[in-house]
């Protein structure tokens, strides 16, 4: 081999900072021989020595040394030294030496390029394709193109140079030599080149601009470590003190990179993974819902929202809930903490099927709308998705649910609606405001006053079938139940009734009252939520039948 195939490298040239990109010198290129020394004799007839004294670490070379593409090839492929070659990276490199690392030795092959003196930058990348027929090269060319758009015939290999600059010395640089088959993967063994450009000096890890603490890269073995762990229920200081403890803790640890930083990296690792599952989680609802039409106007901004609706769904609703005296009532009902995101789901009542048990129509599950906030304009996006696809659903008679504020977005769309609230929900809201008014000793008198008593047979005043009724019904029990507060909270003003007035009677009067039930097809009894939500999951359609 020519003792003058070397090449001289200068780091501050233009270099394509693409890393997928290869740019190889240009053919006019000035040569600069750096150090004449005949790679065949400085690694072949030379005696081996140790970086450290660690007969894992061997140098190829010692000192500066500039290696042609072609010197590079036969170093890791056509003439290979087999006692220089390092079984792992070699850690803290502080001078001018190349090394050649066997790759398969090492936890993952991407390890060879972490150290503890800190991180590199990308810099640029070049490369140069070889034909070798019978181990000997036949033709060589400079390859500028993008990595992804080579095709390597049998018994070509490209030869690709890395470059890297430290991050916090400019005049310390990094080679890393890899070579590439017909089949596209890279050959085990790399070439690894450390350069100063002036004089050789101690070489620091840059510092975090915030903690001022020395910033050390963690190896991609580890990093794949620690991503396995987070998946488990471990929290992050038992992960952090598990993955310090396999790479050796203080005392048995050779190369610091290969433990985690801090528990923070832990925590933040765990984040990083839910917040892919969530973005893996919305991809496929994408891809589903070019294959699926049940999936309606999908929103990511202003926040994630869609709409599952099937088109038979729409049509049953308009027949059983939107036509003239129809009794059907459409229920909606928000369910929280299912996962990061809300499920409001609505149900309807079928006539054209029975519950064998019962003999009263059918609950069957309608359209529903995942979102991630709770307000009216994602209920009026909801309302509105629906029309979008069938107008007729702006004559529904009927909806049921729990008083919900944001509710009133769905409604506010569909003209002439009733709702109907739903009475257990009700109930709660009276009996969580007289215990936050320190009146829980009037709670059953309340109750029966506005619902009446079954076992008494008592009517309440809900149960009025005109307005006036209502109204009159109201004045008197709100007498009677400032009299009780007042003998519970001697010399205050009461504030029951004045809530009643406030929160509770127009909805009451709007749609709870008997004349509203029946007209609803609720008879003499009231809409519950909870009801049309076990309806609906109790029993399955081999439980229905047609009328």
């Amino acid at each position: 081999m020519d003792s003058r195939t070397y090449e001289a490298f200068d780091f501050d040239r233009n270099l394509d900072s693409d890393e997928d990109s290869l740019a190889g010198d240009s053919e006019n290129d000035e040569v600069k021989i750096i150090e004449e020394v005949d790679i065949k004799v400085a690694g072949y007839i030379r005696e081996t020595v140790y970086y450290r004294n660690c007969l894992e670490t061997p140098y190829l070379h010692q000192g500066k040394l500039s290696l042609t593409f072609e010197g590079k090839l036969r170093v890791l492929l056509l003439e290979v030294d087999t006692t220089k070659i390092c079984s792992k990276t070699p850690n803290g490199v502080e001078e001018n030496a190349f090394f050649v690392v066997d790759r398969s030795q090492l936890k993952s092959a991407k390890d060879w390029l972490t150290t503890d003196v800190g991180s590199f930058e990308h810099r640029g990348s070049s490369a140069r394709v070889f034909t070798i027929v019978e181990d000997e090269i036949v033709e060589s060319r400079t390859w500028r193109g993008k990595k992804s758009g080579l095709s390597l015939k049998q018994g070509q290999y490209i030869v690709r140079n890395v470059y890297y600059r430290h991050r916090n010395y400019q005049d310390f640089v990094r080679t890393a030599t890899t070579i590439s088959d017909s089949t596209g993967g890279e050959l085990q063994l790399g070439l690894l080149e450390y350069r100063f450009s002036g004089n050789v000096h101690h070489v620091s890890p840059h510092k975090n601009p915030r903690s001022g603490k020395s910033f050390l890269p963690t190896t991609p073995s580890t990093r794949d470590a620690i991503k396995e762990k987070v998946t488990s229920h471990k929290g992050p200081s038992s992960i952090f003190d598990e993955s310090f403890e396999e790479a050796g803790g203080i005392v048995h640890c050779e190369i610091g990179a290969d433990m985690p930083r801090n528990v923070k990296q832990i925590s933040n690792a765990r984040q990083a993974m839910k917040e892919k599952e969530e973005q893996n989680e919305f991809a496929a609802l994408l891809r589903l819902a070019r294959q699926d039409t049940a999936i309606r106007n999908m929103q990511w901004t202003p926040n994630p929202r869609v709409v599952f609706a099937t088109d038979q769904q729409l049509t049953d609703i308009v027949e059983e809930c939107c036509t003239r005296g129809s009794s059907s009532i459409l229920t909606i009902d928000t369910t929280y903490n299912v996962g990061d995101f809300y499920v409001t789901s609505t149900t309807y009542q079928s006539s054209r099927f029975i519950q064998t048990r019962t003999g009263k129509a059918a609950v069957l599950p309608g359209p529903a709308m995942l979102h991630v906030r709770k307000s009216e304009k994602e209920f009026k996006y909801f309302a509105h998705t629906l029309l979008e696809h069938n107008d007729k659903i702006k004559r529904t008679a009927f909806v049921g649910g729990d008083r919900d504020k944001a509710h009133q977005g769905f409604l506010s769309p569909l003209r002439g609606c009733t709702f109907l609230p739903c009475k257990k929900h009700v109930e709660d809201d009276i009996i969580r405001k007289l215990s936050d008014m320190g009146l829980n000793d009037m709670k059953m008198e309340v109750l029966k006053d506005i619902f009446g008593s079954d076992k008494d047979k008592e009517k309440g005043i809900v149960d009025s079938t005109e307005e006036d009724e209502f109204a009159a019904k109201v004045s008197s029990v709100a007498d009677k139940w400032d009299g009780i507060e007042q003998r519970i909270h001697s010399g205050k003003e009461p504030q029951f009734s004045k809530y009643f007035r406030e929160c509770i009677q127009e909805d009451m009067k709007e749609g709870m009252l008997l004349s509203t039930r029946r007209k609803a097809g609720l008879g003499d009894e009231f809409f519950l939520t909870m009801r049309k939500n076990v309806a609906i999951s109790s029993t399955s359609p081999k439980s229905w039948k047609r009328r």
